[in-house]
């Protein structure tokens, strides 16, 4: 009877084991960045969908920019200190500076 009772633990202990391994991918995994864009082709990364009032911005993920990102419609925008996405966007290739606070 006690082997019995070893046996019905194995499949908990497996499913304990998997719980924490998932949770353990999904805390490493990297943040999911967004590629956003605005009407007129401006085009740089986001952690998080953004709104500025009077604004249309589109959203996508790194497959559509390997498919897109060599078109002559789209110019791509490097973060670095001055321009931050979480502190402005780009309009007609020009930096705006607006903090989202």
């Amino acid at each position: 009877m006690e082997q019995a009772r070893g046996h019905s633990r194995v499949p908990i202990c497996h499913a304990t084991i998997g719980l924490v391994l998932s949770a353990s991918l999904m805390a490493a995994s990297p943040a999911i960045a967004s590629i956003t864009c605005n009407r007129d082709g401006d085009c740089w990364h986001t952690e998080k969908h953004i709104a500025y009032p009077n604004m249309t911005f589109a959203y996508h993920d790194d497959s559509w920019w390997d498919a897109h990102g060599a078109d002559h419609d789209y110019r791509w925008h490097e973060a670095d200190k001055d321009h931050d996405w979480r502190h402005g966007y780009w309009m007609r290739g020009e930096w705006h500076r607006a903090d989202m606070d």
